[in-house]
Parts: C-alpha cells; sequence; structure tokens
C-alpha cells in the first residue's frame, strides 16, 4: 500500500489523486506495446485506490517491486489526460514533477520549464533546461569539445571520455543547469 501525497498537481493544473497512480499499471496491461514495460509489471494481479491510498496485490514476493514503482513504469499519470488504451502523443505529455514539458519537437529538441503547479520539495536552480538528441554520437563528441552541451547521454565511451579529458575546451564534468543536455538518438 501507498499514499499519493496531498496538495500535489499535475503541470495541466489537475490534483494529483489515487486514481492516477492506478492509471498508468492499467494502462501499461492494456497496452501491453511491444517496448513497453508491462513486463516489469507481471507480477501485479491488481492495482485499486481509495481516496489517496494506493493498494497492489501482487501474484507471488518481488523484491524488485519497490524499484519497479520508482521506474518509468511507476510514473503517475493523469487519467482524464491519457487515453487508457493507446500511446499518449509526445507534445501532450503532462507531469507532476518539478517540470513541465513547455515545446517539443519529435526526435530533436524538448524544452522543460518549471511546473507551477508542483508542491514536492525539490528546489529548481533554474528557469528552465533544453534536451537535443544528437543524430549521432560524433556530433555529440563535437559538441561536448566545443562546450555546446553540458550533459551528455548514449554513445559515451571510455575512448570519447578520455579524449574529453585531454581536450582543453571541454567542460563536460561540469553541468551547468541552464544549459543544454543532450541525448544521441542511435
Amino acid at each position: 500500500m501507498c499514499t499519493a501525497l496531498a496538495h500535489q498537481a499535475f503541470s495541466s493544473g489537475d490534483a494529483v489523486a489515487g486514481a492516477d497512480v492506478v492509471c498508468p499499471f492499467n494502462r501499461i496491461n492494456k497496452i501491453n506495446g511491444p517496448n513497453g514495460p508491462a513486463s516489469l509489471i507481471a507480477a501485479m494481479r491488481s492495482v485499486s485506490a481509495k481516496g489517496n491510498s494506493v493498494t497492489f496485490v501482487l501474484m507471488y514476493p518481488d523484491a524488485t517491486w519497490p524499484d519497479v514503482l520508482t521506474s518509468g513504469a511507476g510514473a503517475i499519470a493523469d487519467g482524464k489526460v491519457f487515453p487508457f488504451n493507446k500511446l499518449q502523443p509526445d507534445a501532450r505529455i503532462v507531469g507532476s514533477g518539478p517540470y513541465q514539458l513547455q515545446s517539443d519537437t519529435l526526435k530533436q529538441l524538448a524544452v522543460f520549464t518549471p511546473n507551477r503547479h508542483y508542491g514536492g520539495t525539490d528546489v529548481l536552480h533554474n528557469n528552465k533546461f533544453t534536451i537535443r538528441c544528437e543524430e549521432s554520437g560524433s556530433t555529440l563528441v563535437s559538441d561536448v569539445q566545443q562546450g555546446a552541451v553540458d550533459i551528455g547521454y548514449r554513445d559515451l565511451t571510455p575512448t570519447r571520455c578520455s579524449s574529453w579529458r585531454r581536450h582543453k575546451a571541454s567542460s563536460w564534468s561540469r553541468a551547468r543547469a541552464s544549459r543544454t543536455a543532450t541525448s544521441s538518438s542511435t
């Protein structure tokens, strides 16, 4: 059993309730996409909510269940916004975390700004951040070497990381939250 915290809201302004915790688990099972997280919740027999209290019933003991709840599979979804039987278009994502998706260009650029409805305890030290998807690992390397990105993810081989350390202009080890995070799409 878990409890959805009081006074939490999605970036749309809708209040977060126990039913919104239940929603993603039922959606995952209904959609059962080949690249989705259904296999992560295979131990779950049922999930239900009464007010803000949420009860999970498992078919068998699963020591990984707390990790599943804190993974993407356990992300809370606004049942008023997310369709029950299909994926939500990326540009219409609504969340409950400290940031909200301001704009999205599929597989290119996503801009996040503070969620004014966020009721959690995280203290933000920036007014936005950007995620840019690179075409390849080599463009990511080039952008890191030129100081155009602060954080790189994926395609970061040990050889590439070593070359950055030798590059004088590189600031790859110092993330400045007001700049750009980049992910290679390969």
